[in-house]
């Protein structure tokens, strides 16, 4: 089973092209060509002559070609709702008046069930890129993927194994910015100050701000989240503390006192020894994790 994402877009003509892959429990993209094939191969033809770009050739071949029966898709909707269906059916091509305003040409059989905003962090990044179709490489998100499918389809499909599951693949850019963010109160003394939450410095890019009570200056935090590597050097100049965090690492050790690099290990022992503290959504996310590794 290969996991993977669609960007459903709603064209000009105003149709949600969501309602229709929900509608006619199909998964699709557009692409239109000038008459209608009768097999995948003719409709490959026919859009290399008509199209031929990388982005036409990449999402053909994923939904035509690369994705097979049994494969798990997520979508997502204009109000940030997210969808996850099951192919079922092999390639079609779809030209009915509601497929054509709504650019869903390139379909295959898959029923799409609604399972709302609180997915894993890693399905949520994989929307980011513009490309239409986009696999999905992450195994703490194939097995999310499966336990949720199984939930809302009412389906048993098998779990995938997995050895040990990456909470961070979970966590939500929010989730990990509130986890950073009691871990530097309960384990460093500062204080945060909610306002600064949404009242960020231009020059520099940062989350929050908190206060040392000792000395009554200011401390900065950036988080970063899925696979994005941290440079601590680029903060060097900043004339503040500032505490950084991402799970996936720094590019070098920071060379200067103020600028500090949180280690995921220090992370990691905190949400084990302090779970009663957590915020309901993020302890959620802990619960499942447990449940899934039994």
């Amino acid at each position: 089973m290969k996991l993977w994402r669609v960007h459903l877009r709603p064209d000009a003509d105003g149709v949600d092209p969501v309602d229709v892959c929900i509608q006619q429990e199909v998964i699709g993209i557009g692409w239109r060509v000038s008459k209608r094939p009768s097999n995948r191969d003719e409709y490959w033809a026919l859009g290399e002559k008509e199209y031929g770009d990388i982005g036409w050739s990449r999402a053909a071949n994923a939904i035509g070609w690369r994705m097979e029966i049994g494969d798990l898709v997520w979508v997502r909707d204009f109000f940030g709702i997210y969808y996850v269906g099951k192919i079922t059916g092999e390639w079609e091509y779809g030209d009915n008046p509601d497929n054509l305003k709504a650019d869903i040409i390139n379909i295959r059989p898959c029923k799409l069930y609604r399972v709302g905003t609180n997915v894993a962090v890693k399905i949520i990044n994989s929307f980011r890129p513009s490309a239409t179709v986009q696999r999905i490489h992450d195994e703490t998100a194939e097995l999310f993927s499966v336990f949720v499918y199984n939930k809302v389809a009412n389906d048993s499909l098998p779990l995938p194994p997995i050895k040990k599951i990456d909470i961070y693949s979970l966590l939500s850019d929010v989730d990990l910015e509130d986890i950073v963010s009691l871990y530097l109160q309960k384990e460093k003394g500062l204080l945060f100050i909610p306002s600064s939450r949404s009242r960020r410095n231009d020059t520099i890019s940062y989350e929050y701000q908190l206060v040392d009570p000792q000395n009554a200056q200011p401390v900065f935090v950036q988080v970063k989240s899925g696979d994005i590597v941290l440079n601590p050097s680029k903060y060097y100049k900043f004339p503040h503390k500032f505490y950084l965090f991402s799970p996936a690492g720094y590019t070098e050790t920071s060379q200067r006192e103020h600028i500090i690099c949180i280690d995921k290990k220090d992370i990691d022992i905190f949400l084990e020894s302090t779970r009663n503290l957590l915020p309901l959504n993020i302890s959620a996310w802990f619960d499942l994790r447990d449940m899934l590794e039994k």
